[in-house]
């Protein structure tokens, strides 16, 4: 089975634009390298041979820095004219994945150290078709917390604004090609709550607990954070 990955690059940095004015989020600069070659360099560390990045906002930038392979990876570019939404880049970029095996799919602006292969032998233990990684911080107020039953199901995504520890959606999934098929969804639309919280009873996505370096580098703040965790 080959290793394939969507990488969501498209996104505008809105938050992000007081450090980083004139590049895209991913091509923020961390130690002087791009943020999304420590999303590359770990995804070709564990086996991966072919990487889309699905690519919006100032995509000449990332496409004219990396071309069509990193490290011998093949690299292809899904190229949003607008912007479709997360749920709507995915099924965009899906249509460029390898349909005979499920596609990891990552947030371009954050940096979660997993094991795919053990989160692909999860998955298909459970022969589901959404897998998403969960990680316990200290704090869920940011991010939102993430209910799970005793089963390893995630049934509930809360509203951002609760305080206290808990388990949050740290951005990193797993699903097969055409999960979207039996939907009827519009051509722009967020993933996680106009496809998996509004079907969340019929998708039953599986959790996978993640306890390596998380962060996400959406504001000043982390992104100065990351300068040192991955230094």
């Amino acid at each position: 089975m080959k290793l394939q990955a969507i990488i969501l690059a498209g996104g505008l940095g809105t938050r992000l634009r007081s450090e980083v004015k004139s590049l895209p989020k991913v091509m923020a600069p961390v130690n002087n390298r791009p943020f999304i070659e420590y999303l590359l360099d770990d995804l070709k560390s564990q086996g991966f041979s072919r990487v889309i990045l699905a690519v919006g906002y100032m995509a000449d930038t990332i496409i004219d820095h990396f071309g069509n392979e990193y490290c011998g990876m093949k690299l292809v570019y899904s190229i949003e004219k607008e912007l479709l939404g997360t749920g709507g880049g995915i099924r965009q970029a899906l249509s460029l994945a390898d349909k005979t095996d499920p596609c990891f799919v990552l947030n371009g602006d954050t940096y979660l150290k997993v094991d795919y292969k053990e989160i692909l032998t999860t998955h298909n233990a459970h022969s589901c078709q959404l897998s998403m990684t969960l990680r316990y911080v200290e704090d869920v107020y940011r991010y939102g917390a993430i209910k799970v039953d005793d089963n390893g199901i995630v049934t509930a995504f809360c509203e951002k604004g609760d305080n206290g520890p808990g388990y949050i959606n740290a951005g990193t999934y797993l699903m097969s090609t055409d999960i979207f098929a039996n939907f009827d969804l519009p051509e722009k639309f967020s993933l996680e709550t106009d496809f998996i919280a509004t079907n969340i009873a019929v998708v039953k996505p599986v959790a996978y607990l993640a306890e390596g370096k998380f962060i996400d580098i959406g504001i000043p703040e982390d992104f100065h954070r990351v300068q040192t965790m991955l230094k």
